[in-house]
C-alpha cells in the first residue's frame, strides 16, 4: 500500500475531491465537440479561443448564455439535450496515472468524490471511462444552486461525509476549482496549472505513488 504519510495534505485528508474535466479525464476535444454541436443547431459557427476557454470551466447553462446571442438562447437551451455521446466519448482520454492513484487512495481508506460544473451527463462520461464506481459521491451542477467557484458543491460533499474542511483535499485545474476550495476552506492542489495558488502543484499522478 502506498504510504501517504510524507504528503501532509493527503495524510490529513479523509476525503479527496476531484474536479472531472481536465483532472480525471482529458476532455477538451469532447467539450468543444458538444458546444459546437449546439451552436450548429442554432445556426452559429465554431467557437473562438475565448469561448472555448470559458465553456471548458463553466456550467452548460452559463456557457450557453455566454456564447449564444439572447435571441437564440431559447433554441440553444432546447438543443442542449440529448447529448451527442457517440461523438463525444471517443474523444475522451483518462489522465495518465489516474486509475492507479484512485486505487491507492481507496486502499489507504480515503473517501472519494467528484465536484464538477458539468451536469448529469457526467455520469455517462464517467461510466464510459471506468470511473463511475470508483467514487463514493458525485456532485454535478444539477445538484447545487450554484456551480463552482461557489462553495455549494464542496459543502454538500463535506456535509455528506460529516467532515470538516481540514479533513478533505480538493484537486482541480482551474480558477473555478481553486475558488470553490478556498471559499470552503479545503486545502487545494493544482493539477497541471502553475498559474493557480495551491498547497501543491502536480503534473502527474504517478509521482505521488513513490
Amino acid at each position: 500500500m502506498t504510504d501517504f504519510s510524507t504528503i501532509p495534505e493527503l495524510a490529513a485528508a479523509k476525503a479527496v475531491i476531484f474536479d472531472c474535466d481536465g483532472v480525471l479525464i482529458e476532455s477538451w476535444a469532447s467539450t468543444m465537440y458538444y458546444f459546437n454541436h449546439v451552436r450548429r443547431a442554432v445556426g452559429l459557427g465554431p467557437m473562438d479561443a475565448e469561448l472555448e476557454e470559458y465553456c471548458f470551466i463553466h456550467t452548460i447553462d452559463e456557457s450557453l448564455a455566454h456564447m449564444v446571442p439572447p435571441e437564440l438562447l431559447d433554441r440553444a437551451m432546447a438543443a442542449k439535450l440529448p447529448m451527442p455521446f457517440d461523438g463525444m466519448i471517443p474523444l475522451i482520454e483518462l489522465q495518465p496515472g489516474i486509475i492507479g492513484f484512485l486505487e491507492s487512495l481507496r486502499r489507504a481508506g480515503k473517501l472519494l468524490a467528484v465536484d464538477t460544473n458539468g451536469g448529469e451527463e457526467q455520469y455517462e462520461i464517467l461510466r464510459a471511462n471506468d470511473l463511475l464506481d470508483r467514487f463514493d459521491l458525485i456532485v454535478t451542477a444539477d445538484d447545487v444552486a450554484r456551480g463552482k467557484p461557489s462553495p455549494d458543491g464542496p459543502r454538500l460533499i463535506l456535509d455528506h461525509f460529516a467532515l470538516t474542511p481540514e479533513e478533505a483535499l480538493f484537486v482541480g485545474d482551474s480558477i473555478m476549482d481553486q475558488g470553490a476550495a478556498d471559499a470552503t476552506g479545503i486545502p487545494f492542489w493544482a493539477y497541471r496549472n502553475p498559474a493557480l495558488s495551491a498547497r501543491r502543484h502536480i503534473d502527474d499522478y504517478a509521482s505521488l505513488l513513490g
